[in-house]
């Protein structure tokens, strides 16, 4: 089963994410990224998450799995990064609802 860890700062009613981490287990081996980050073009529906500058390519969520694609688009990397922070930004200030798509588990402080 593929992983995406979102780590936030909570405080109030902000949000502040501070890292993105991929776990994919492909057959014998599981590949990490860390240090990953959000990117989403303005005007599409879907977020993609950036690997670090020293990894290849970009993943997109799909049902199930987290598809790695070889390209890194330089749109991702500009005002894509840029974008989904202010669209994460608006969603966690407007309470946005996510039952039953992802699974949240708090961390004690």
């Amino acid at each position: 089963m593929d992983l995406i860890h979102l780590d936030f700062t909570v405080d109030h009613d902000s949000a502040m994410l501070n890292n993105v981490v991929v776990v994919a287990p492909r057959g014998h081996r599981c590949f990490v990224y860390t240090n990953c980050r959000l990117s989403q073009i303005p005007g599409t529906r879907r977020a993609v998450i950036l690997p670090s500058d020293a990894a290849r390519g970009h993943f997109r969520i799909l049902p199930g799995e987290i598809l790695h694609l070889p390209n890194k688009p330089i749109e991702l990397r500009r005002e894509g990064i840029d974008f989904a922070t202010r669209r994460l930004a608006e969603l966690v200030r407007d309470d946005a609802k996510v039952n039953g798509q992802i699974d949240v588990f708090p961390r004690a402080a």
